[in-house]
């Protein structure tokens, strides 16, 4: 279920952009891990109507594989929990 903000701007944006795939990677003491996990959106389904709006979508996903970062592209959200980090991987 997604119901945090910044995970609905998450789904927003991979909506709008077609890419059905996002990394997700641990976070310990302060520190992203190196490598993360490659997801890909295999279904979605709105719910905020039935839910007034405290979950906005339900997915189902699978892991295809796992990823280094390379960089970050926003490192200043670091500590914004409005909005979720974005990076460059290989």
């Amino acid at each position: 279920m997604i119901s945090e903000p910044r995970y609905r701007q998450l789904y927003d944006d991979i909506l709008m952009t077609g890419s059905r795939r996002f990394m997700v990677t641990s976070c310990q003491d302060g520190r992203l891990a190196r490598y993360g996990v490659i997801f890909e959106l295999e279904d979605l389904h709105e719910i905020s109507e039935d839910t007034q709006d405290r979950v906005k979508y339900v997915g189902v996903h699978s892991a295809r594989g796992r990823a280094r970062i390379v960089a970050l592209e926003n490192p200043q959200v670091w500590h914004d929990q409005s909005t979720y980090l974005t990076a460059a991987v290989e």
